[in-house]
């Protein structure tokens, strides 16, 4: 094991964007570009051939080591400390100062190798996989840069593999192996968006993902949780207390402008377009509180994932990439985000519920077309989980 982590790490250490860029050029690659000894930099600057060349070199050194110590007789799984020990190599190669390169490449080598190990004994998740496809396929339409799309997915690709230890914890080894990898490429992407200042958020981007209601919404997943563990009834009053609350509260401040005033006046807590109107807040309470109360447990479920998801991915990527409007103030990009992070997160709770991947797929486009319609005065808090539930239970009456 000891000789598998210095074969691992000589391997690693063999840079041939260094060595390369070194010999035909005469400099180091660390000091031109953006400095990082990696194949994007050799490609940006010096060529296609070079980066090809350090390409398949980057990518096959740490399946290289395993399978030379895989061969002096070290068994599964440790020979992957020689595919780790080759990352190492890479980033910190003791002949430059220990300032290699990012070693992205390499990893994702081992992703794919440790992903066959995976699927090779568990069932390959292709729903939740096919919904982050179209995930993908969104981003690269809405955004269309990669550090950002890597930003958005690889959290996603993350509860995909967390969902997989809990079902199958007999391969928490081999997955934990994959969330640390991704938690690595994660941390590179937000540097190299920092420093290279990639993103210029709105101004109005910023007041939605600011606001306090913003960042507690992912909280309302309390609600199906509870559903889940507890009874209906319990649910239900937990819900029905907090919506009359709530529905007081609105219209003692539409009642009086005194009373408006004076909650207006604690900044933050109603948003500026509820000054003569119900809070989404109690819209969204409601809704919850009404799609449980009519709707089957698995559908009243999905129905709220839709809305809490959806609801965040459009208070982002809508508001921060609208380059085409369909209806008024919604568009395009608002509606493939809605589509696209309901399916997700629907197929993410759903499929363990056992719905069918593709009535989550119904679900999903009624969701974002219900919240591209709310240009008509009716909060989409309201109607999305309430329409989207409603077309789902009318499609299990009619077809089952």
């Amino acid at each position: 094991m000891i000789l598998s982590i210095i074969i691992g790490y000589l391997l690693g250490s063999i840079n041939p964007a260094w060595i390369i860029v070194k010999i035909l050029r005469g400099i180091d690659i660390r000091q031109i570009g953006t400095r990082n000894a990696g194949t994007t930099n050799v490609f940006k600057n010096i060529g296609l051939a070079p980066a090809v060349v350090t390409a398949i070199y980057d990518l096959g050194k740490g399946l290289l080591a395993m399978w030379i110590v895989s061969k002096l007789g070290v068994r599964e799984p440790f020979y992957i400390l020689a595919g780790l020990a080759a990352f190492l190599g890479h980033v910190f190669p003791f002949y430059l100062g220990f300032r290699g390169g990012q070693g992205t490449t390499v990893l994702m080598s081992l992703f794919f190798f440790i992903s066959y190990k995976i699927f090779s004994v568990i069932a390959f998740p292709w729903q939740e996989f096919t919904a982050l496809a179209i995930v993908v396929l969104s981003l690269l339409y809405i955004v269309n840069k990669g550090d950002v799309m890597g930003l958005s997915l690889i959290p996603l690709l993350w509860l995909i593999l967390i969902k997989l230890i809990i079902i199958h914890p007999s391969m928490w080894f081999y997955l934990s192996l994959v969330i640390a990898i991704f938690i690595y490429i994660f941390i590179i992407n937000i540097s190299i968006i920092r420093k290279e200042n990639i993103v210029h958020l709105k101004v109005e981007t910023k007041k939605q993902l600011l606001h306090w209601r913003t960042i507690a919404r992912p909280l309302a997943i309390l609600i199906p949780i509870i559903y889940l563990y507890a009874s209906k009834q319990i649910i239900l009053y937990i819900l029905g207390i907090l919506g009359i609350i709530l529905i007081a509260v609105d219209l003692a401040r539409l009642a009086s402008k005194e009373v408006n005033l004076f909650f207006f006046s604690f900044k933050g807590i109603f948003k500026e377009k509820e000054r003569s109107a119900f809070s989404s807040l109690t819209y969204f309470i409601v809704a919850c509180f009404l799609s449980i109360l009519l709707f089957d447990q698995d559908i009243a479920i999905l129905a709220i994932f839709f809305i809490i998801f959806g609801d965040l991915a459009v208070k982002f990527l809508g508001a921060q990439y609208t380059k085409r409007f369909i209806l008024r103030e919604r568009s395009l990009e608002g509606f493939l985000a809605y589509f696209g992070y309901s399916l997700f997160f629907g197929s993410l709770v759903g499929i363990s519920l056992g719905i069918p991947f593709w009535f989550i797929i119904i679900g999903a486009l009624t969701a974002a077309s219900t919240d591209l319609f709310s240009i008509f005065g009716i909060d989409d808090n309201f109607t999305v989980a309430l329409i989207s539930g409603a077309v789902l239970e009318g499609f299990r009456f009619f077809i089952g």
